[in-house]
């Protein structure tokens, strides 16, 4: 975890991501977004009720489908 206050967290998540593997195996991999966690993040947002917002970007591509990607999750003011 980078960043954890009351009103926003941010993490940074890394590690082979076999969507990734898949869609650079196929060539697909520059024709979609990543990283493909983000919707997740949202859902689990959106079930929960939480309020705030999801942004994420990527950190790193790196050999054998590694990715690092950074989420940040910002609320309202405390």
């Amino acid at each position: 975890m980078v960043r954890y206050e009351a009103s926003d967290c941010e993490i940074v998540l890394g590690g082979v991501d076999r969507y990734f593997r898949a869609a650079t195996q196929v060539g697909l991999a520059d024709q979609l977004t990543w990283p493909v966690l983000h919707p997740f993040f949202e859902g689990i947002r959106d079930e929960l009720g939480v309020q705030c917002t999801v942004a994420s970007r990527l950190v790193e591509r790196g050999e054998g489908a590694r990715l690092v990607s950074a989420f940040c999750f910002q609320g309202p003011p405390a």
